[in-house]
């Protein structure tokens, strides 16, 4: 909502449609002067504490004013008691302690040091033109304000070079305006970018021209060619980098937008298991693994099991017995620590085979050799270890009976003689 005045009068600021009045001013766009001093001049403001109004550091000149009724700057006094800014009346001058021991000195207003109203060192006080003359941009009638860079009064140029507002003596400029070198006073008088360019850009034309691998209102974002295709991501690898594709995976750089050779070559069943290398299709496994996807482990020689956590028995109990805790479980037909020894033959062949604490005994010749002799000897159908009860109930068995009829002299007893062949060695036992 907006005031009537929405300047309030320059004594006041509007607030929700109403005007907040500074001290002593009233009314509704705050027009009407304090009641101390009564109506002051343009350029005067009222001290209430003493009732005078005050232009600038020194009370205003109330000469061509009315004296009396509330109208002057002496809010009713007499002629007498204000005067117009003589002697009388300067001991009312902030700043200026022995006005009053001056005054009594002598009645010529003129004849007083005025050095100390003048803001020194930006002024020094003319007794001739009866002023303060200002140095360099400051002005005022006692040297109290500063203009801004960019101001030339020869020229008509105002402060800021007319790109911006005059605070305290700096300028704040309008958007695009400023100084291009950083050590020149800041004139509002150059066109720059609305945003610093930072340390990957220029600035032309009011607008950041990026360096590459650079983008932005303010070259601070990365870049990267044809935005990483859609198979990546345009970051920083690097501080003060220009940008860079993070390809995913299965594409290559610079700009992800060519798959990689991982990607086109025949694939590995199972991807190897993580254990070998892929070449055209098939694996190439690490040592300590085998398989057509590496997934088997291969286990030391006295280690088995999937996880190779298990004791290996000896032989493997030559296929022919269960692996127990590393120890052979042997069927009723074979014997041993590797159950490789037929039960018929141990007793013949233990002293050559099952040698206690020579378990290369089990694969040695003379092993195979002894077990090798005992099968064929188990075998022959006259030779060999024979039980004379099962040899009687066989002879019995096999006994043709009598024919009828036949001569005595027939029955005679039959002899077949049998040719033994030793096949033994000149030094080898039979056990």
């Amino acid at each position: 909502m907006q005031c009537a005045d929405p300047t309030c009068s320059s004594h006041g600021d509007c607030e929700l449609g109403s005007c907040d009045c500074h001290g002593g001013w009233k009314g509704d766009i705050c027009d009407k002067p304090p009641s101390e001093c009564g109506n002051c001049p343009p350029d005067g403001e009222c001290d209430r504490t003493s009732g005078v109004c005050m232009c600038g550091m020194a009370p205003c000149d109330m000469s061509g004013k009315k004296k009396g009724g509330g109208d002057g700057g002496g809010g009713g006094k007499k002629k007498s008691e204000m005067g117009d800014g003589g002697p009388k009346n300067l001991g009312n001058i902030p700043g200026q302690a022995n006005a009053k021991q001056t005054a009594k000195a002598g009645t010529d207003a003129h004849a007083v040091d005025m050095a100390g109203e003048c803001n020194e060192p930006h002024g020094k006080w003319n007794s001739t033109l009866s002023e303060c003359v200002c140095k360099g941009l400051w002005h005022g009638k006692h040297c109290e304000l500063k203009h801004c860079p960019g101001f030339n009064e020869t020229e008509g140029t105002p402060d800021c070079s007319a790109h911006g507002m005059c605070v305290t003596g700096d300028c704040l400029c309008s958007l695009g305006w400023g100084v291009e070198n950083k050590g020149d006073p800041n004139a509002c008088a150059d066109p720059v970018c609305p945003i610093d360019c930072g340390e990957h850009g220029m600035c032309q034309s009011n607008v950041c021209v990026c360096q590459h691998g650079w983008q932005g209102p303010a070259c601070r974002e990365p870049k990267c060619p044809s935005d990483c295709s859609s198979h990546g991501t345009c970051s920083f690898t690097a501080p003060s980098s220009p940008g860079q594709c993070i390809c995913h995976y299965g594409w290559t750089l610079p700009d992800c937008s060519a798959q990689g050779l991982e990607m086109t070559l025949m694939t590995c069943p199972n991807a190897c298991s993580g254990n070998g290398l892929c070449m055209n299709g098939k694996c190439v496994c690490t040592e300590g693994f085998s398989g057509s996807d590496c997934s088997t482990k291969i286990c030391p020689p006295d280690r088995l099991g999937p996880d190779c956590n298990e004791p290996r028995c000896l032989r493997d109990c030559d296929g022919k017995g269960l692996c127990a805790l590393g120890k052979c479980i042997c069927p009723a037909a074979f014997m041993g620590q590797d159950c490789s020894i037929p039960t018929q033959c141990y007793e013949a062949c233990a002293h050559v085979c099952d040698i206690p604490m020579k378990p290369q005994a089990l694969a040695s010749e003379q092993c195979e050799f002894c077990k090798g002799q005992c099968i064929t000897l188990q075998a022959h159908p006259i030779l060999g270890r024979h039980n004379a009860f099962r040899d009687i109930i066989t002879l019995q068995k096999q006994k043709s009976a009598i024919p009828p009829n036949t001569s005595p002299k027939r029955l005679r007893r039959r002899h077949i003689e049998v040719k033994v062949t030793d096949i033994r060695g000149p030094s080898q036992k039979l056990f």
